[in-house]
C-alpha cells in the first residue's frame, strides 16, 4: 500500500512505481500521484521520477494543495492533524511494478 509521511521539513513517500518501456525510453510512473520519469535505462527513469517528485511535493506544498489533491485522487486519512496518508486504490495495469521510497525536503 502507498503511504506518504508529512513532516514540518520533509515528505517521506513509500509508493508503487511502475516500469515500462515506450518507444526507445524506459517510464517510470508514481501509479497513485500520476507522477512520471523518464530515461534511457532503468535507473535513470527512476531517478528522473525522483526529480519529478521533488518537484509535485515542493510546488504542491508551497502552494498549499497537497492534501486537497491526494483527498481528490481517493487517499485516505487526509486531514489537517494527520501525517500519514495512504492510497487504497491498486493500481491495474500491466508491467512490472517495484515498491520505492522517496524522500522530499522543502523549507
Amino acid at each position: 500500500m502507498d503511504s506518504i509521511t508529512i513532516r514540518e521539513d520533509h515528505i517521506k513517500a513509500k509508493l508503487t512505481i511502475l516500469i515500462h518501456k515506450e518507444c526507445d525510453f524506459t517510464i517510470a510512473t508514481s501509479t497513485a500521484l500520476d507522477v512520471h520519469g523518464y530515461g534511457n535505462t532503468e535507473e535513470e527513469a527512476l531517478d528522473s521520477l525522483d526529480v519529478s517528485l521533488d518537484i509535485f511535493f515542493e510546488e504542491t506544498m508551497r502552494k498549499g494543495t497537497l492534501r486537497k489533491l491526494l483527498n481528490d485522487q481517493g487517499w485516505v486519512g487526509v486531514n489537517p492533524y494527520s501525517h500519514t496518508i495512504e492510497q487504497n486504490k491498486s493500481p491495474v495495469l500491466v508491467g512490472i511494478f517495484c515498491q520505492r521510497e522517496h524522500v522530499s525536503t522543502y523549507a
